[in-house]
C-alpha cells in the first residue's frame, strides 16, 4: 500500500542521514513540532496520522526531559525505500552498474508483456528502446522473483558497468528525465543557503525560530514532490548539483542550528 503524502513527509524527515563524520544519525521530531511539518492538516489529523504510523510500527514514540518525540523504525525505513528508489542509494551510492532487461518472446500469461512493462515502469526502470529497459543497480528481490516465476525463456537480464561507446550522460539524462529533478535539487540547495544566512541573526527570537523551521519543512515538502523522479543516480552524472542525500543532511543541520 502506497504511503500518503503526509506520511511520506514525516517519514522522510525521520529517515537516518549521515553526518560530516559519515556516522549514521537517526533524527527525532518533537510531537509539538509536527504541526510545523504538516500545517496542511488539522491538529486532529496530525494526531491521527501519528497514531496510524505507530500502529503500523513505522514510528516509535518516546519521552525525554518531559517532551514526546518520534523516531522512525526499520519498518518505516523499508516502507519508504519500497516507494522511493532514491533511498536505495542514500547510504550506498550507486557505482554506475546497470541491469538491462531485454524482451524476447511474450509468454502466454502476459501477451505483449503488458503487465511486465507496467511493473518495470512502476519500479522506475526506463525504456531504452522497444523491448529493452535500463534499471540502475541490481533488480530488487521482488522483481527478480516475478521474472523467474512468470518469464523464464521470455527475456534475458544482464548487468554492465561499462559504457563503451555513446554519450552516456546525455542518453541516461534523456530517458530518465533528469532536467526537472536537477532544477529542483539545485533550487532546494539555494533555499538552504538563504535559510542558513538568516539563522545566526534570527534564531534567538522564538517566533523567528519557528518561521525558519517552517521554511525548512517547506523545502522538505518540495523535495517530497520530486522524490518519485529521483533514483539517486542523477548527481552521479551531474556532481556539481547537491544530491538528495546532501540536501537532507543540510536541512537537518539547519534545523539543529535553529535549536542551539
Amino acid at each position: 500500500m502506497s504511503l500518503k503524502r503526509t506520511s511520506v513527509k514525516l517519514l522522510s524527515w525521520l529517515y537516518p542521514y549521515e553526518d560530516q563524520q559519515k556516522e549514521l544519525v537517526s533524527p527525532e521530531l518533537a510531537i509539538s513540532e509536527v504541526s510545523l511539518l504538516l500545517p496542511e492538516i488539522s491538529g486532529g489529523g496530525q494526531r491521527s496520522l501519528v497514531s496510524l504510523l505507530e500502529k503500523q510500527q513505522y514510528v516509535v514514540r518516546y519521552r525525554s526531559q518531559g517532551a514526546s518525540y518520534l523516531q522512525i523504525t526499520s519498518h518505516g525505513r523499508e516502507a519508504l525505500e519500497a516507494q522511493f528508489p532514491v533511498f536505495r542509494f542514500l547510504h550506498e551510492p550507486w557505482n554506475g552498474t546497470w541491469s538491462l532487461i531485454a524482451f524476447l518472446e511474450a509468454p502466454k500469461n502476459d501477451p505483449q508483456f503488458r503487465y511486465l512493462r507496467s511493473r518495470l515502469i512502476q519500479e522506475r526502470a526506463a525504456q531504452f528502446k522497444p523491448g529493452l529497459y535500463l534499471y540502475p543497480g541490481k533488480l530488487n528481490a521482488e522483481l527478480s522473483v516475478l521474472l523467474k516465476r512468470m518469464y523464464v525463456g521470455a527475456l534475458v537480464v544482464w548487468q554492465s558497468d561499462e559504457w563503451q561507446f555513446g554519450d552516456e550522460r546525455h542518453i541516461v539524462s534523456e530517458i530518465f528525465g533528469f532536467s526537472d529533478l536537477l532544477s529542483a535539487l539545485s533550487g532546494a540547495s539555494k533555499e538552504i543557503d538563504e535559510l542558513l544566512s538568516k539563522i545566526s541573526d534570527e534564531k534567538r527570537l522564538t517566533e523567528k525560530g519557528k518561521e525558519i523551521k517552517s521554511s525548512i519543512f517547506k523545502v522538505l515538502n518540495r523535495l517530497v514532490e520530486v522524490m518519485e523522479q529521483d533514483l539517486g543516480i542523477a548527481t552521479f552524472y551531474f556532481p556539481q548539483v547537491e544530491s538528495m542525500k546532501k540536501i537532507l543532511y543540510r536541512l537537518h543541520w539547519a534545523y539543529k542550528e535553529v535549536e542551539r
